[in-house]
């Protein structure tokens, strides 16, 4: 489902969660899940399109991408944020998503799931071998 793919990909705590779900359930009969986000702003476009069509990123290079561009491009994370992990990291080397996250800009298992994922051959998005979501 939607939340879960959220919560494996770091973008909400259950807790979150479980309040978004809660407040969506008057609309559940006319709105589907993913649409309350959307006009809700609860969560970036940019991550429930790649979250709910990724074979539309294919052409975006998705797989190519560092991950900075891969969180900026999402809408994750803003470019002053960017350039200030790779500053750190030019100093103090260490991992961009270790460093973002360090700084509270992404959580750790954002940094984790969108240093990893990849789009596969069908177009789904792979996090770990033998897993899509």
């Amino acid at each position: 489902t939607l939340g879960n793919k959220l919560l494996q990909a770091g973008i909400l705590e259950p807790e979150e969660l479980e309040q978004l779900l809660e407040d969506y359930r008057p609309f559940a009969g006319t709105l589907r899940f993913g649409e309350f986000l959307r006009l809700n702003l609860q969560v970036p476009p940019q991550i429930l399109d790649l979250l709910l069509n990724p074979a539309a990123f294919s052409e975006q290079g998705l797989n190519e991408k560092r991950l900075g561009e891969r969180l900026l491009e999402l809408g994750v994370i803003q470019q002053d944020q960017l350039d200030q992990a790779l500053t750190e990291q030019a100093r103090n080397k260490g991992r961009i998503g270790e460093i973002l996250a360090s700084q509270g800009h992404i959580s750790p298992t954002m940094a984790r799931f969108f240093s990893m994922v990849k789009l596969n051959e069908k177009g789904q998005l792979d996090y770990t071998a033998g897993a899509s979501i």
